[in-house]
C-alpha cells in the first residue's frame, strides 16, 4: 500500500500515509447505502479501483467503481475524484459515468484506473464494453483516455483482440509518462477456450500478445 502513495522510507512520513488511506474508509464506501458525495437508498456500487493523479493543483484521487445507480442503458462505469491528497481525501464528488462511443453501446464492469507517475495528469481507464444492447451480450475490453486528470475522457478504444468472442477481467498499467498502455485480459476465444492476453498500445493502435492457455499453463506464444 505504502508504494501506491509514493512513500518514501521515512516512519514518519509513511505513518502519515497510512493514516491517511485509513480515512478513506472511515469517510468513504462504495458499497451498500453510503455512497460516494451522497446518500442513495437505492444505490449499489462495487469492483471499486483507485488511481493518485499528480496535477500542479496538488495530487487528487480517483475512484472507478460499478455505479448500478447511473442510467440505465449506457454506461454503469463511475467515477469519483478527491480533494487534494494533504487533508486525507475527506472529500469526494461524484461524477457522472463515463460514456459509451461508437461502436461500443454500453459500458459495464471490471473496472480499473491507472494514472502515469510523472507529469500531464495522464489517466486511463479499463472496462467492458459492449457494441449490442442485450442478455449475455459479449464483451470486449475498452480503454477509455484523459489527459486532463479525468475530466474530460475524449477517447474510448478497444483493447481486447477482435479475434476474441468475449472478454473479461482487464487490469491496466501505463508508463511513468502515460503514453505506452498495457492492458491484460481473458480472452474467450470461438471453441470457448479462455486465456491470458496482454495488449500493449502503440500509437493509436494495440498489439495484442497470447500469455498462457488456461487450461494449459505454461504455454507461451505470440498471436500479434
Amino acid at each position: 500500500m505504502l508504494g501506491v502513495f509514493g512513500c518514501s522510507s521515512d516512519t514518519t512520513e509513511n505513518a502519515e500515509h497510512v493514516e491517511q488511506a485509513a480515512r478513506v474508509g472511515d469517510n468513504v464506501s462504495l458499497t451498500g447505502l453510503t455512497t460516494i458525495g451522497q446518500q442513495l437508498a437505492t444505490v449499489q456500487q462495487s469492483e471499486q479501483s483507485l488511481a493518485v493523479v499528480h496535477q500542479a493543483g496538488g495530487d487528487v484521487m480517483l475512484a472507478a467503481f460499478n455505479d448500478f445507480n447511473s442510467t440505465p442503458g449506457t454506461s454503469l462505469s463511475g467515477l469519483a475524484v478527491s480533494n487534494t491528497i494533504n487533508p486525507g481525501f475527506l472529500t469526494w464528488t461524484r461524477q457522472a459515468p463515463l460514456s459509451p462511443i461508437a461502436p461500443f453501446v454500453f459500458l459495464h464492469g471490471d473496472p480499473w484506473i491507472v494514472a502515469n507517475t510523472g507529469s500531464g495528469a495522464i489517466v486511463h481507464y479499463a472496462m467492458l464494453a459492449d457494441k449490442v444492447i442485450m442478455a449475455n451480450a459479449p464483451s470486449a475490453i475498452a480503454v477509455a483516455s484523459s489527459a486532463d486528470g479525468g475530466v474530460n475522457w475524449p477517447t474510448l478504444a478497444q483493447a481486447s483482440s477482435p479475434a476474441c468472442i468475449d472478454a473479461d477481467k482487464p487490469s491496466i498499467d501505463t508508463s511513468a509518462d502515460g503514453q505506452t498502455v498495457w492492458v491484460g485480459y481473458v480472452c474467450i476465444n470461438a471453441s470457448g477456450s479462455p486465456s491470458v492476453h496482454v495488449a500493449r498500445r502503440v500509437g493509436t493502435g494495440w498489439q495484442d500478445s497470447f500469455v498462457t492457455n488456461i487450461s494449459n499453463v505454461g504455454a507461451l506464444a505470440s498471436n500479434a
